[in-house]
Order: structure tokens, then C-alpha cells, then sequence
């Protein structure tokens, strides 16, 4: 019951181990019986160890104990000899303090050590129960402290491992750290306590699958970094405490995996930069303001894959908080998904989720944002709401209203806004364009079962083209805006020229788009994308593509292909037009354009390549007498793309150079070698690297009768009978 209290245990479960652990205090104190515990084995940095609650009576009772440096370890008798394989160690002890005590108090050393299996208890909330300063190389494991102000405090330390232990009632922090570096605090229970951890100025420290619950008010936070950076915080259970998770002044900290619940701010940060927050979960519980708050000034960090749920925003990034990613989340039954609020400029909202809030997004008096490819539906409100904006890009989103009463797709105002191609639904205004919007480009939405597709009051210089509207949507602006070359789905005008626009106009609101669209203007999809080809040498090249279509999409009129001096593309058939004899990668680039001029892009390339082997004919072997001459190999060889060839007698090099011709006479005389088996070895290399050789044997005889020699000459039958068996004796040997 001293262990980490497993996750999604009840609270019943919890408040047991708070009961049982005021009583192994009393008894501690005044002698009552022991408390027993049910062991567990807990896999910590890849070591398993056997991990329990120290039993009352098998503890010995110590004074607290004062370590000024490595020679106090041996002076005062503590096992072991400092080395990493065989520590000094603390362990089994029970050590009570009163007042300003400590229980441990060691500093100024760097042997290693091991405290553990300890209880360490106060009277005072005063008190703390380990402090270290100067110290490094120790490790604290399966150790309880209850009833004091901090559990273990460290400064000026490094190299710590802090893991399995258990802190209870503490009136302030578990831990409390300062210029403390490259520590480990892991698999920690911290319960009812003032906090997990508090850090200041330190830097590459890990914190990660602690557990922490607070039943303490008042604005607490669980893991808190103050000026501290290079660190991460992993995998923690943090519930029901103000802050879980508190940054201030930090810079490149990883905050990932970690489950926060029940807490006014699930992570609240203030002046951070390059920090990444991933993959964590912010469970509000309807009592949180912010699942995640960016305080001023923080800078370039990256937001990603995190669930915020059941805040009052999801996620909030205050004034100045500048070139933050914020992409890939899931922020749900919310009052706001994610807000970002006075001058926060240039970040970018991208793929996120933001279902079921009363706002998806919303921009309040921001520059240079863009909000791209998010999913929001059902925002009892509206989609995505930009107020006062400039410069802003509202691109690719796909908003479902799900008919809530008065709901708007996209509400914006201000100045050079850009809304494109986002797919909005079931609403009940498409986009509302508030008064004095100026200079907005409304192109290439997709707006259909809206009461109003676009609507609004004054406007200035506001152009509204190639957007769809379908399900009978219509336009309702009083003046300063033009519309042109969009889709009506009831526009019932014809086109008698073909060129895939209506002959009359459409009215609506105040106007009319004088150049209505017959098709929508939607590109078709790749039935299947481009993918690089290859092409052996002076071979045709033929690679077919086809696109999607669908009926009122408008007509494809041609393909097109940038290389036009070697290629052809009819119908997504592309074919060479000259020998493709060049070895090299070729970029292609094809068009398929509709009636709109409106195009999709495939873009692939062809790898010219040659893969056939130079071809060698295959000299018989020779055999000659010594000391006779006249004696060749002679090789043919060819190649579309002859390079180099060289010779080799007996495995040394004897001739190399270009090989000029693609058909190729390559001799070498063998005169003059020693009486044996002497092997020539021809080796053909192409401008493509393929590689053929062959290779010849050439016998030099001893001994031959020059008056023998005439005979067979001269009766021919007899010499090419000889001959016929000496090469059945010397079979010819390629390698």
C-alpha cells in the first residue's frame, strides 16, 4: 500500500492508503504494532527490483544522520566502498525529527551511495527530511517520508536517482531542487502533498511515471520548472492539484505522455521557447480554466497530439506568444477549443480536432496566423472565429455546424484575410463577414445545407469567386464586395458555346456573379499517384495514368507534360518520342486540365538505366612450343556503351584503356612465356558499370621434335588428329 497507487484506481482506494498511513506513524511513535504491506515488483530504468513498504519492527531507529564528505561514509561505518559496483548504503532506518532537524543531512561528496528502505517522519511541517548539496552519484529508492515540509532537497547536485518512494502529508514540496543536473526522479507516490517537485536553474533532468494527488488547496502546482531547460517530463499521473504541470523561463523541455486531471491548468508555461509538449492528456473535469495556458512570451514551441477535454478552453495562448505550432490535437467539450488572444502572430493551427465546444478556434487581434486542415463539428457556435485579424489565412478546414440554432462555419473580421477551401455544413451561416472587413479573398470554399452561404453587414474590397454553393445558398452582403465564376446548384442557365460557363447571371443578395459556373470547379484525384519508372536503353518508354471523375465535375480537356522535346502524354498515355539514350534521371511533370484551366499535378521521373552485360566471344585456349612466336588471343566484344576493358596475365595487370567501338577486335600476343599454364583474362566495363570478362588458357609446351613437327604438318590427317586430342586434353577455363 506504499506503492505507486495504480492508474485508474478509484478515490475510495486512495483515501485507504492515507488512513493506513497516519497509522503507521502513530505507531512509529508510541509502539504499536506493525503495519504489513503486500510486496511489488516494479521494472525502473531497465532494473527490476523487489519493492515494499518497510515493516516498523524490522527498521532500526537512528539519530539523524550528518555527512560532510566521502571519508564520513567509512568513519562512521556505513556498508559498502563508494564504487558504483558496491556503494556505501543507507537503509532500514527509522529516523524521527522535530522543529528545523533533518533526518539525513549529507553534502560535498561523490562516492557513490544508496539510501533506502527507510522511514523518515516529523512533528513539523518545518522540517525536511533529506537534504543534499555538493552531492552526486546517489540514489534514493523505496523510501517513505511523512509529515514535514519537503521530502528530499538538493542543491548543487548531480548525477541523482530518485525512484519508488513514497511522500505523505507534506505541507510543501516532495521534492525541492536547485542547480541540481542530470537527475532522475521516476515512479514516485506522492500523496497530499504541496506538490511533486519544484526546480530551479537545472538542467537535463528527467521526471517520469510519478504519481502525484493533492487534497491541499490553494494555488499548488504539481512537477514546477523555474529557469530550468534540456529536461524532460514523462509519462507522470497528475490529478486534482491547481497547476499539474508549472514552466517558467524555460527552454527546449520535452513535456510528453503525461495525464493531468481535475486541475484548474493542466499545464500553465510563461516565457519558454523551443519547448515540445506531445502527446499529453488534459482532463479538465469541468473545473479547469485552461487544459493548456501560454503566458506571455513564449516562443517557437511545438504543441502536438495532446487531448484537452472538459476545460474552459482547451488550449490558450496568450499576448506575444509567437511562431508556436499547434497541430495534430484534440480539444473537445470545451467552451473554447483553442483561443489564441491578443498579438499572438505567426503560429500555425494545423489538424486538429475540436469537436462538441461552443467555439472550435478563435483569434482574437492576432497577425500572420494561419489556420489549416482542422476537423470541427458540432461547435454549438462557430467553427473558427477571427476577430480583428490581419494577414490571416483560414485555409482547407472542414467545419459541420450539425444545424446548431444560430451556428456560423467561419465569423471573421478585420483586414486581408484569406478563407479558401475550406468545406463548411449544416450551418446556419456558411462564413459571416462582420462590418468593415476589408480586403478579404473568399475563393474555392465548399458551402452547402447552410441557410446563408455567405452573410453579412458592410464590407470593402471583399472578392468572392470559385467557391461552391450547393443546396440552394445565396449571398446576403449590403455592399463593397464582388462576386464572380462561382457555383450555384440551382442555377438553371445554359451554356450554348461550350465554354463551361452560364450564358446569364446569377442573382444574389445585391448582385449578381455574372460568370456562373456550369461544373464544379473540383480537380479529379490520381486513381492512383505517379511513381518513379525506370527505362532500360534505347528501349520505348510507355506508363499509363488515369484520374477520378464524377458526373458535374467539371470536364478534363487535355493532359499536358513539361518535357515536350521527349515526351507525348495522350489521354494519360505517355510515350517517348525519341530514343531515350541518354543515361540519367529525366523529371517529368503532368498536367491534367479541366475546362477551368484548373490543373492537377503528378509529378514522377524516369531512370534511363542499362542493365545488359557487354558481349565477349570466347577464344579457344593455346598451346604452343616454347620458344615459337606468332602466337594470339584475339576477342571480339560489343556494347551499346563500350568503356573501359583491361588485360590481366596470371592475375597481374598487363594492359588496360578505353573501348572505343561498340563492336571491337581486342588482341594480345603471348609469345615468349614460360614452359606451363599461363591464364589471360579479358575484363569489358560499360558506361553503366556492367561488367563481362573471359578468360583463355595458353600452354606452353618443352621438349616438342621440330622434325615431328614437319611430318604432321605435312600429312595434315595425322596433325589434326593431334590436334583434336590435345584440346580434349586442355579443356578451355572460363571464369
Amino acid at each position: 500500500m506504499f506503492n505507486r497507487i495504480p492508474k485508474k484506481k478509484g478515490k475510495a482506494i486512495l483515501v485507504i492508503s492515507v488512513m493506513t498511513m497516519s497509522l503507521i506513524t502513530y505507531s512509529m511513535l508510541v509502539g504499536f504494532s506493525d503495519v504489513e504491506s503486500t510486496p511489488s515488483t516494479l521494472t525502473i530504468h531497465h532494473e527490476t527490483r523487489e519493492c515494499s513498504t518497510p515493516i516498523i519492527s524490522q527498521l532500526s531507529s537512528h539519530d539523524p544522520i550528518v555527512i560532510t564528505s566521502n571519508l564520513d561514509f567509512e568513519t562512521q561505518g556505513w556498508p559498502g566502498s563508494g564504487t558504483e559496483a558496491n556503494p556505501y548504503v543507507i537503509e532500514s532506518l527509522a529516523i524521527h525529527v522535530t522543529h528545523s532537524d533533518v533526518s539525513i543531512n549529507i553534502s560535498n561528496t561523490d562516492v557513490h551511495f544508496e539510501i533506502r528502505h527507510c522511514v523518515l517522519t516529523s512533528n513539523s511541517t518545518d522540517t525536511v527530511e533529506i537534504y543534499l548539496e555538493g552531492v552526486s552519484n546517489c540514489e534514493i529508492w523505496n523510501t517513505t517520508f511523512l509529515d514535514s515540509k519537503f521530502g528530499i532537497r538538493m542543491e548543487s547536485c548531480e548525477q541523482l536517482i530518485i525512484q519508488d518512494n513514497l511522500f505523505l502529508n507534506l505541507s510543501g514540496k516532495c521534492m525541492y531542487m536547485l542547480r541540481t543536473n542530470n537527475s532522475v526522479f521516476s515512479a514516485n507516490n506522492c500523496t497530499n502533498c504541496g506538490g511533486f517537485s519544484s526546480t530551479f536553474s537545472s538542467l537535463s533532468n528527467v521526471f517520469e511515471d510519478n504519481y502525484c494527488y493533492s487534497f491541499i488547496s490553494g494555488k499548488r502546482s504539481g512537477i514546477s520548472l523555474y529557469y530550468s531547460n534540456s529536461s524532460i517530463v514523462r509519462n507522470n499521473e497528475i490529478h486534482s492539484i491547481y497547476m499539474s504541470v508549472y514552466m517558467l523561463k524555460c527552454s527546449d523541455n520535452q513535456l510528453i505522455g503525461n495525464n493531468c486531471t481535475s486541475s484548474a491548468y493542466g499545464l500553465s508555461v510563461g516565457l519558454i521557447e523551443n519547448c515540445e509538449i506531445i502527446g499529453n492528456f488534459f482532463n479538465g473535469n469541468h473545473t479547469s480554466y485552461k487544459g493548456i495556458f501560454f503566458g506571455a512570451n513564449c516562443v517557437s514551441n511545438i504543441v502536438q497530439d495532446n487531448k484537452c477535454t472538459l476545460n474552459e478552453i482547451g488550449i490558450y495562448l496568450d499576448e506575444d506568444s509567437n511562431d508556436n505550432k499547434i497541430t495534430s490535437n484534440i480539444c473537445n467539450n470545451n467552451s473554447i477549443g483553442i483561443y489564441l488572444d491578443y498579438d499572438c502572430n505567426s503560429n500555425e493551427i494545423t489538424s486538429n480536432i475540436c469537436d462538441n465546444n461552443e467555439i472550435g478556434i478563435q483569434i482574437d487581434f492576432t497577425d500572420f496566423n494561419v489556420v489549416q486542415g482542422n476537423l470541427l463539428r458540432n461547435n454549438n457556435d462557430t467553427g473558427i472565429r477571427a476577430y480583428y485579424v490581419e494577414n490571416t489565412t483560414i485555409t482547407e478546414n472542414h467545419i459541420d455546424c450539425g444545424f446548431a440554432d444560430w451556428s456560423e462555419g467561419i465569423w471573421v473580421a478585420g483586414y486581408f484575410i484569406n478563407v479558401t477551401y475550406n468545406n463548411i455544413e449544416y450551418c446556419n451561416e456558411g462564413i459571416l463577414l462582420d462590418e468593415m472587413s476589408e480586403d478579404c479573398y473568399i475563393h474555392g470554399n465548399v458551402i452547402n445545407h447552410t441557410d446563408n452561404g455567405i452573410a453579412g453587414l458592410t464590407v470593402n474590397n471583399v472578392l468572392i469567386t470559385w467557391n461552391i454553393f450547393d443546396d440552394y445558398n445565396s449571398i446576403y452582403l449590403d455592399s463593397g464586395y464582388t462576386v464572380q465564376y462561382n457555383y450555384w446548384s440551382n442555377y438553371t442557365g445554359n451554356d450554348t458555346n461550350g465554354d463551361g460557363f452560364g450564358d446569364t447571371p446569377y442573382p444574389t443578395g445585391l448582385t449578381s456573379d455574372p460568370y456562373p459556373l456550369m461544373y464544379l470547379p473540383i480537380l479529379p484525384s490520381w486513381v492512383a499517384e505517379p511513381t518513379d519508372q525506370t527505362n532500360e536503353y534505347g528501349e520505348d518508354f510507355y506508363y499509363v495514368l488515369s484520374v477520378t471523375s464524377f458526373p458535374r465535375m467539371a470536364p478534363i480537356v487535355s493532359w499536358s507534360i513539361n518535357n515536350t522535346g521527349a515526351f507525348n502524354v495522350v489521354d494519360g498515355v505517355i510515350t517517348n518520342k525519341i530514343p531515350l539514350v541518354l543515361l540519367a534521371d529525366i523529371p517529368l511533370e503532368v498536367r491534367v486540365n479541366n475546362i477551368y484551366a484548373q490543373y492537377l499535378l503528378g509529378t514522377f521521373k524516369v531512370t534511363v538505366q542499362d542493365t545488359t552485360l557487354p558481349v565477349l566471344s570466347s577464344p579457344d585456349d593455346v598451346i604452343y612450343p616454347e620458344g615459337t612466336t606468332g602466337n594470339w588471343v584475339n576477342w571480339t566484344a560489343t556494347d551499346l556503351l563500350p568503356d573501359l576493358y583491361s588485360i590481366t596475365l596470371d592475375g597481374v595487370l598487363l594492359q588496360s584503356g578505353m573501348w572505343n567501338n561498340s563492336f571491337e577486335i581486342i588482341s594480345i600476343r603471348c609469345d615468349g612465356l614460360s614452359v606451363g599454364d599461363h591464364q589471360y583474362r579479358l575484363t569489358m566495363t560499360d558506361e553503366a558499370g556492367n561488367e563481362a570478362g573471359d578468360s583463355v588458357l595458353v600452354t606452353v609446351v618443352s621438349g616438342f621434335d621440330p622434325t615431328l613437327y614437319v611430318v604432321l604438318v605435312g600429312t595434315g590427317i595425322g596433325a589434326a588428329a593431334i590436334v583434336v586430342v590435345v584440346y580434349k586434353l586442355k579443356k578451355k577455363q572460363n571464369l
